[in-house]
């Protein structure tokens, strides 16, 4: 049923609505892939963390601070993730992710436009415009002062 195109006199918020689904829908299935790619770099840089607390060989410095424990952790998690920035793989996923959640954003936007307008209530851009315009006449009146002194 919910693929059926709608009719009526509500056909146009029907569409709406279904547009914001399916973004939302797109934005959770992208920030759930990005999530994990993040979870790969965690991982990582854990075992790289207990290999290099582990390893009998090491260069020889002992941690004597929780702050050079920390400073160690900070510098292996920053390399895990530089690598794992670095590929196109990740790249796409993050992009994929900026992408849908502007466009549910775009969705969410125009539903409500929709929405205060068939409440009479002034809309985003409305107020926007009313805010440019107070602005300029602000700057307007302050010009007008300075001349006036």
């Amino acid at each position: 049923m919910k693929e059926l195109p709608p009719i009526g006199l509500n056909r146009e918020s029907e569409l709406r609505w279904r547009e914001l689904r399916d973004a939302y829908a797109e934005q959770i299935k992208a920030t759930s892939q990005l999530g994990r790619r993040l979870a790969g770099v965690y991982s990582t840089a854990l075992k790289r963390f207990k290999q290099t607390l582990s390893d009998p060989s090491g260069d020889g410095e002992d941690i004597t601070s929780l702050r050079e424990l920390y400073d160690l952790w900070v510098s292996i998690a920053e390399q895990a993730y530089a690598e794992q920035v670095m590929t196109a793989d990740y790249s796409k996923a993050f992009g994929n992710c900026i992408n849908t959640s502007a466009r549910a954003a775009k969705a969410w936007q125009e539903l409500s436009d929709e929405v205060q307008q068939s409440i009479n209530l002034p809309t985003r851009r409305e107020l926007d415009s009313v805010i440019e315009r107070q602005h300029a006449s602000q700057a307007t009146v302050r010009a007008l002062g300075e001349r006036l002194d």
